[in-house]
């Protein structure tokens, strides 16, 4: 169900229907789950990672966890906030 574009159950990682894990795993784009999540070491809410390799870069998430969502800062793109 992360690959479907809307939803209101099979994630929180959206943004009211919009699911945010339809948006960076869409096709053409190339990424998995590890891109951002770490399953088996990370010590930070939902298993997201301080950092990620993408391509030479070592890009901070800068994730914070709010109660109805959350935001990233991450260097590849502005901030972004979402709420479910």
């Amino acid at each position: 169900m992360l690959n479907a574009e809307k939803t209101v159950t099979a994630t929180n990682f959206r943004n009211s229907e919009k699911n945010l894990h339809f948006v960076h795993i869409k096709k053409g784009k190339t990424r998995s789950c590890v891109m951002c999540h770490n399953v088996h070491a990370s010590t930070n809410e939902h298993l997201i990672e301080e950092n990620v390799a993408f391509g030479e870069w070592n890009l901070p998430i800068r994730y914070i966890a709010k109660k109805n969502g959350g935001s990233c800062f991450p260097g590849c793109h502005a901030k972004k906030e979402y709420t479910y």
